[in-house]
């Protein structure tokens, strides 16, 4: 007697196989987030300067790479400009790690401004078309909150990012989590389907 295997149930079958045999993979992933919204949570200035640094390395390599590249197209066009692009790469990327929390608060300052800003002449915008649209007020209600942010961000920057930064360790806590749940549900499902 033949017997005869339906097709789309082995590869069920062998998905199933495939997934669970990977279960340390989320497993890992979780504690790795647990683990960063932990600091971040703990200390979430710290954790700010750390990222700003992490940038400044990826920009200060970005620039060698741009210095490099131009040498090696010198005599070509758009030379000079690669080097001027790998000198300012080389220039932010030393400023980025000599000086994080100096960075991270002159870019807060301009993001603050931005923000106060755009608010205000949205909201003159906005008052000024008035008659033109009949949610004129909920447009300038959305832009003053805007404006508010960003005169919070010009008084007290430090207290902004370390609830942010906070708030990113709470949302890693809880995707670590979950992925520390679904690995130990494959780990499970792993054992049974060794037996």
């Amino acid at each position: 007697m033949v017997r005869v295997v339906d097709p789309r149930r082995r590869l069920v079958q062998e998905l199933a196989v495939h997934t669970a045999r990977r279960w340390w993979f989320p497993v890992l992933r979780g504690l790795l987030a647990v683990g960063l919204g932990v600091v971040a949570v703990a200390a979430p200035l710290g954790t700010v300067v750390a990222l700003v640094r992490l940038l400044g390395v990826f920009v200060l390599l970005d620039g060698v790479l741009g210095v490099l590249r131009a040498a090696r197209s010198w005599g070509w066009p758009g030379a000079g400009l690669l080097l001027v692009q790998g000198v300012g790469g080389l220039g932010a990327g030393l400023l980025l790690l000599l000086q994080p929390a100096l960075t991270a608060q002159a870019v807060l300052v301009l993001a603050g401004l931005g923000a106060v800003v755009v608010g205000v002449v949205t909201v003159v915008l906005a008052t000024g078309q008035r008659d033109l649209s009949p949610v004129w007020t909920w447009s300038a209600a959305g832009v003053v909150v805007v404006a508010v942010f960003g005169v919070v961000l010009l008084l007290v920057p430090a207290a902004v990012v370390g609830t942010l930064a906070a708030l990113v360790g709470v949302f890693a806590i809880v995707v670590g989590a979950v992925n520390l749940a679904e690995g130990l549900r494959l780990r499970r499902m792993w054992v049974g389907l060794r037996r």
